[in-house]
């Protein structure tokens, strides 16, 4: 493979190839040698003119820019024009920043490149950013009083018009330096662009200049943001029924054009989801929907507004939509594999990954329900009253795309198959039980945790408490025969605390009679199957409590995070 080669050996092969066929290897080697390897090409610009223009715009900047601006001289104006479409636009509004930044970068080519690519760029684009910087009006309808004279009015030497720049020093400068290039080199060029900044209006021209540019966006395979964000739009998965597909979609017209498909098979190989041991076999139209599984990435990519050139998040993102894509086809068709198969032939793609987004997704929006609940001030993820495992599962929930961390393990894993969604399902339920019971049954809620007196006691501050902390100490004071409640314990309370468990057990535990008695207490509030959540905080108290009792007075630094308790 190309990107196994020393860079010798590849520039042989490069050299000696024909430009599309030495696109294609260019595109499959490491990018830094990409540069190097199309100017030592015999065509080199025949070379850049093979590779697709979103491929051209990501090398651009994976070099950077200024290493770049000899393949960019060297580009196709479609590629130079793709660059300002993918970086400087905001939804349907012109952004100014980045537009003046490959503007800039554009001052750099010779006067040959520089002329031959802005006057086939989007004039209405070129217009709209000169309409962002100056005001231009026509000198023969000025009269004395109507000159506007300062340091940023500018009249040409042609008399025609005058000009007045808007914005910082660099900016006017920039600006300035480039329409004068511009009247140097192409003066009726020049001459229609001020014409036109003096007529046409702003809201018109952005509008114009937009239309274009989606029409460009969509022959690359990316929609505009509004038709985009249909792809994350919630459905009632039990009520909706994916379209089908009106004709397969369009493969690309040449061998470089493939390399997306490529990638795309990069990105789903490894693993054993059902989508993606399909796509390991050769079947009829599997091509047409690896596009367009690539068209519904890219849809997601607009409409959750991801730099093109992000590559980590573009490819996070592709996992994602690998996974949502899985869940929807699993779901749809009970992984059924001969019946899945009918279904990414026959069905549109975007369906079934609103399916596995909205299953997904939901799981995160019950999360936010309990957010208000279980956090000690009643609105914060960083003041959550859960702990451990259940805190790191509650907060990958929270996530803008949730993940799933499952108890035992160090990393969160992306929803990638309907097995985790009802795992996950299963386990939120619970913790959804064991909140409420806390917080309604129990009173463990923000407003009684403000009311609590803290100070001296070993928590200084309510808003570091936990329900592990809560919990054990109200079971504390019940086993002193006192009332229920997180009320504070002194360390003479102690060997009466140790009562309850059977501190000699490996590991150390609750006394078979104290878990029976949690069992009735769960049992009479309905709740039997918290027993093994609740056995989780009975186990931390066991083995804290066995360390302090092993010390000949109790060492009340292993019971700290436990116990709400005096100091001696």
């Amino acid at each position: 493979m190309a990107d196994e080669m020393d860079y010798v050996e590849l520039r042989n092969l490069v050299v000696n190839a024909e430009p599309v066929e030495a696109a294609r290897i260019i595109l499959g080697a490491n990018w830094r040698d990409a540069r190097d390897l199309i100017i030592e090409h015999p065509d080199p610009e025949a070379v850049m003119a093979a590779i697709p223009e979103e491929d051209a715009y990501l090398l651009i900047r994976q070099i950077g820019e200024i290493d770049a601006v000899d393949i960019m001289e060297l580009a196709t104006t479609e590629q130079v024009q793709a660059v300002f479409d993918f970086d400087c636009w905001e939804k349907d509004r012109l952004s100014v920043k980045p537009a003046r930044h490959w503007f800039a970068v554009m001052m750099d080519f010779s006067d040959d490149a520089f002329i031959r690519h802005v006057k086939n760029m989007d004039l209405g684009f070129i217009v709209l950013f000169a309409k962002r910087h100056m005001e231009v009006m026509r000198f023969d309808e000025l009269i004395d009083s109507d000159v506007p004279l300062g340091p940023n009015t500018f009249m040409p030497p042609d008399r025609r018009h005058l000009i007045t720049y808007h914005g910082t020093e660099d900016q006017i400068r920039l600006v300035h330096e480039f329409t004068q290039r511009l009247y140097r080199l192409d003066n009726q060029f020049y001459y229609y662009l001020i014409e036109a900044v003096v007529w046409e209006a702003v809201t018109n021209i952005e509008e114009d200049a937009f239309q274009d540019r989606k029409g460009r966006m969509a022959d690359r395979g990316f929609p505009d943001y509004f038709d985009a964000i249909e792809v994350l739009a919630p459905i009632d998965v039990a009520k909706f029924k994916p379209g089908k597909k009106i004709s397969p979609a369009r493969l690309p017209e040449d061998q470089v054009a493939e390399s997306g498909r490529h990638k795309m098979l990069v990105a789903s190989a490894g693993g054993d989801t059902l989508l993606k041991r399909l796509l390991a076999t050769d079947f009829d139209g599997r091509e047409s929907v690896l596009v367009e599984i690539i068209g519904v990435a890219n849809m997601v990519n607009v409409a959750e507004r991801v730099s093109f050139a992000d590559l980590e998040a573009v490819r996070d993102l592709i996992e994602a939509t690998d996974g949502y894509l899985n869940i929807g086809l699993e779901y749809l068709t009970d992984r059924n594999e001969k019946l899945a198969l009918k279904t990414l032939l026959e069905y549109r793609l975007i369906d079934l990954y609103r399916v596995g987004r909205s299953l997904a997704t939901k799981l995160g929006k019950r999360a936010k329900k309990l957010l208000p609940l279980a956090a000690a001030d009643g609105a914060s993820r960083k003041f959550l009253l859960l702990n451990g495992a259940h805190r790191d599962f509650l907060l990958g929930l929270l996530q803008k795309e949730p993940v799933y961390h499952r108890a035992g393990q160090d990393e969160a894993r992306r929803f990638s198959d309907v097995r985790l969604v009802d795992e996950a399902t299963a386990r939120l339920k619970q913790l959804d039980t064991f909140i409420h019971l806390m917080h309604d049954t129990l009173g463990f809620t923000a407003e009684a945790l403000e009311k609590m007196r803290m100070l001296g006691l070993n928590h200084d501050d309510a808003m570091g408490l936990t329900y592990r902390t809560l919990f054990a100490t109200a079971y504390a004071n019940d086993l002193l025969g006192r009332e229920f409640a997180p009320k504070a314990i002194t360390v003479n309370d102690l060997p009466a605390v140790y009562s309850g468990f059977d501190l000699t057990a490996t590991p150390p535990r609750l006394t078979d009679e104290a878990a029976g008695q949690l069992r009735e207490w769960l049992a009479a509030r309905d709740v039997e199957d918290l027993f093994g959540l609740f056995e989780e905080i009975f186990n931390d108290m066991a083995e804290e409590l066995a360390v302090a009792k092993s010390h000949r007075r109790p060492d009340v630094r292993f019971i700290s995070s436990l116990l709400m308790e005096l100091p001696y």
